[in-house]
């Protein structure tokens, strides 16, 4: 069986740990070439370790994914320094405090919105921009949560969100 990721550049956002950690490993492991994406370099410093270890190459871009200037700038390196972009694995998130909708304040709410769904937005619409429609293939993967369906307790910015970034993938 032919290895899917072979030789791809993969984005990947939200490194650090848990599912970006498991996610930046395996697609190392299955041959793809990583560009490691979050606000902490320590992090990503760490995971681009972990990529190497693998004998694939690493590139560090401290980003925050909802900075659009940012974002820009981050698809333009990585397609400066691989050419391309062939998978984009918007992982990036922002948990907010749990809060009952009484106690919600505007701040908590917008930070997790512009993470979950903001942000996965503007990684998209440049890698499609920069990369995935010139060259006609490209695969954009969003993590979302069960929260998006059944919402949970104290979540209702999370549960928005993460429906908001459902859609946004429909």
């Amino acid at each position: 069986m032919t290895n899917l990721l072979e030789d791809k550049v993969v984005v990947l956002s939200g490194v650090g740990p848990g599912l970006g950690r498991a996610l930046g490993e395996e697609a190392a492991r299955m041959g793809a070439d990583l560009v490691l994406v979050s606000r902490t370099e320590r992090r990503l410093e760490k995971m681009a370790e972990v990529v190497r270890s693998h004998g694939r190459r690493a590139l560090v871009v401290p980003t925050d994914v909802t900075d659009e200037d940012a974002v820009v700038n981050m698809v333009q390196t990585t397609v400066g320094e691989f050419g391309r972009v062939d998978v984009m694995l918007n992982n990036a998130s922002q948990p907010g405090t749990d809060l009952h909708v009484w106690e919600q304040t505007l701040e908590n709410w917008n930070r997790c919105i512009a993470a979950v769904v903001t942000g996965p937005m503007l990684c998209t619409r440049e890698v499609l921009k920069q990369s995935m429609l010139d060259q006609r293939s490209g695969s954009i993967v969003n993590f979302s949560s069960t929260a998006s369906i059944n919402g949970h307790p104290r979540k209702s910015h999370y549960a928005v969100a993460k429906s908001g970034l459902r859609l946004l993938t429909k």
